[in-house]
């Protein structure tokens, strides 16, 4: 016991809070500062508030002149605020990630205290390092979107709930923060953590044969869910807010349902084999994390874990529409018991060895890469090249994009950037002699021969190749432009 007190008396204080918070920054700011935006889903929603700002408009959600109902405007509003308070460019892209950066945080910190809380201080520390240090985690707290905001949420509904499953009193901080956290899910995400936690509920009454959220207070609490939930029709309007939904749902919601889109489709059982990778590398520890699980199942703390996890799970293995971040929501329970199991002592000292290399590996892995490797693949960042060859050429002319249209290239290049077909790239280069298109070389010969048929010359200005990950495959862009012949 003497061995441990050191460490649980640290883990128990602000320490071990200082020190997760540390160990996120070293992993995850350099990347969010460095890399340059990331199709597709990234740069969507860079764009898309982007456009709030340049318009003044906060109600809609638009991507050029296409509304954009995929998410609600949570995430759209936290990625606003956070340009705003650091002033810098439009189109540089740390400050909407600085969101993303925050609910990571969150749920690492949380996570972590409430696992001290419920189990003991050091498996508290364990989980806390678990959930700053998984592939996934890691991904989505580099990525301005509404995944890593809905990941802090589900940890502090997660700590509410296993507190008043196994207290009779939870304090108002926490508890009041449950209902709070379950309002601005649904801004962010929609109905995913409302889900999650009808789904745990009904699991743990089928298990228990009783349910209470008495010491929640859901007779003050839900009126406050709704009262965060409302602000959106607040500011919008409820024509706008029911629009969207009918939207969101007829849209993207039910044909993921239906159906896999956009070619995310997966069989039953992929989210599980995923894993592998997702929660890499302390997938190497799950099998001893669910056999420690099935032992204690009578604790009330795996039991809400299990809970939290197994259901939501299963809808998604079963859900067509299948994509590595959507478990998510779930991590913090995972972590949870990952650390009840390393918390006992002769279990974390069989895996120093084995575990322990890979994490520190895993580390220095993350920081060398997206502090020195990612922003200087230079292949990679095809948008980030192409504006910068673009601009000494542009003038205050719109860039025309052909065959290459990427969202990384509009949110850099300009809210007003064409992205059309070869005719009409001809049209607009000829109508206002000077402006700047980039075509892919397989269009070139279309528009050089129509502006050449326009009585205008093709002027080729540079050249930039590269890899266009969402599409696998090498690009080479023309930037040319037109000038009349009688010009020299």
């Amino acid at each position: 016991m003497s061995a441990k007190k050191p460490l649980d008396q640290k883990s128990g204080g602000f320490f071990v809070y200082g020190a997760l918070t540390l160990l996120c920054t070293l992993l995850y700011l350099p990347g969010i500062v460095l890399l340059p935006p990331t199709d597709r889903d990234e740069a969507r929603f860079m764009q898309a508030s982007k456009q709030m700002i340049e318009t003044a408009d906060y109600g809609h959600i638009r991507f050029q002149a296409e509304p954009r109902d995929k998410k609600p405007i949570g995430a759209h509003w936290a990625q606003v605020a956070a340009v705003k308070l650091f002033g810098q460019d439009l189109t540089t892209p740390w400050p909407y990630r600085i969101p993303s950066f925050i609910g990571v945080v969150t749920a690492v910190l949380v996570t972590a205290w409430s696992t001290s809380r419920a189990l003991n201080p050091t498996a508290g520390a364990v989980a806390g390092i678990v959930l700053a240090t998984t592939l996934l985690t890691t991904v989505e707290a580099h990525l301005a979107k509404a995944d890593a905001l809905l990941f802090g949420a589900s940890a502090v509904v997660l700590a509410g709930f296993l507190r008043a499953y196994t207290s009779q009193t939870v304090e108002p901080a926490l508890r009041y923060g449950f209902w709070i956290a379950l309002g601005a899910s649904v801004l962010v995400k929609g109905p995913i953590l409302p889900l999650v936690l009808l789904l745990t509920l009904a699991a743990l009454f089928i298990a228990d044969k009783r349910i209470s959220l008495a010491p929640l207070q859901p007779v003050v609490g839900l009126p406050l869910t709704l009262l965060v939930i409302l602000i959106w029709p607040a500011v919008v309007g409820w024509d706008e807010v029911m629009r969207f939904g009918q939207a969101a749902f007829t849209e993207d919601l039910l044909p993921k349902l239906m159906s896999a889109q956009e070619t995310h489709g997966g069989p039953p059982g992929a989210h599980t084999l995923a894993s592998i990778a997702t929660l890499w590398p302390w997938s190497l520890v799950l099998p001893i994390a669910a056999i420690a699980a099935w032992r204690d199942r009578a604790s009330p703390v795996v039991r809400v874990c299990a809970a939290w996890i197994i259901p939501f799970w299963l809808v998604l293995e079963l859900t067509p529409t299948k994509l590595p971040h959507y478990v998510l929501p779930v991590f913090p329970a995972i972590a949870m018991l990952i650390a009840a199991a390393l918390s006992n002592w002769t279990i974390k000292r069989a895996l120093t060895v084995g575990v322990g290399g890979p994490i520190a590996a895993l580390a220095g892995v993350f920081i060398v890469v997206n502090t020195f490797n990612l922003p200087g693949w230079t292949d990679l960042n095809l948008a980030r090249r192409l504006s910068g060859a673009v601009q000494p050429y542009r003038a205050d002319h719109n860039v025309v994009l052909v065959g290459y249209a990427e969202p990384s290239a509009v949110f850099l290049l300009g809210t007003d950037t064409f992205t059309t077909n070869a005719d009409h790239a001809a049209q607009l280069l000829t109508a206002t002699p000077g402006t700047v298109a980039a075509i892919e070389q397989a269009d070139v010969g279309n528009v050089e021969t129509s502006v050449t048929a326009a009585g205008y010359a093709f002027v080729k200005l540079d050249e930039v190749s590269g890899y266009n990950y969402s599409r696998g495959r090498n690009v080479n862009l023309i930037i040319a432009t037109a000038r009349a012949n009688s010009l020299p």
